[in-house]
């Protein structure tokens, strides 16, 4: 019968330790390489042309972005170019019953897409409206120190 020692455990404990070390550092060895190669794969060179053009582009498509407006019937927000203004006067808002996004209005004017456009004077009332129930992204009210921001800080 073999007794163990305090010498024994002591050197059994180290074995463990090493053996721990070693797969430890084996695993931090693989994940380098594979940093490296994920590393060598990305971009190789970016020149400052490059780097410029990328700046422009995401510059230019923020700003794309910021010109934005809601459709005051259904609330898809589109290019301010596929956007109509429509009187608020017209009788056509009037099917609408004042179920309007008030985030679509501008001044005396509210924002309509074509789809919505051409339902409203025929009578029928737009898929996607408010007055359906459908429209969800309807405009919440903000408190006044905060009806400056800027779509970005929205």
């Amino acid at each position: 019968m073999y007794i163990q020692t305090e010498g024994d455990q002591t050197h059994q404990a180290r074995r463990e330790m090493q053996d721990v070390t070693h797969r430890s550092l084996g695993f931090l060895h693989r994940e380098n390489i594979n940093r490296i190669k994920a590393s060598n794969s990305f971009f190789p060179f970016m020149s400052t042309a490059q780097i410029r053009a990328a700046v422009t582009q995401f510059a230019e498509s923020v700003e794309d972005t910021s010109k934005r407006a809601p459709c005051a019937s259904c609330g898809r927000l589109l290019s301010i170019t596929d956007i109509h203004a429509v009187g608020k006067s017209n009788c056509s808002l009037r099917l609408l019953g004042g179920e309007v996004d008030h985030c679509g209005r501008q001044g005396n004017t509210w924002n309509l897409c074509s789809k919505c456009l051409t339902s409203l004077p025929q009578n029928s009332m737009p898929n996607f409206s408010a007055k359906n129930l459908v429209n969800v992204t309807v405009c919440l009210h903000y408190p006044s120190i905060l009806e400056d921001l800027t779509p970005v800080e929205e």
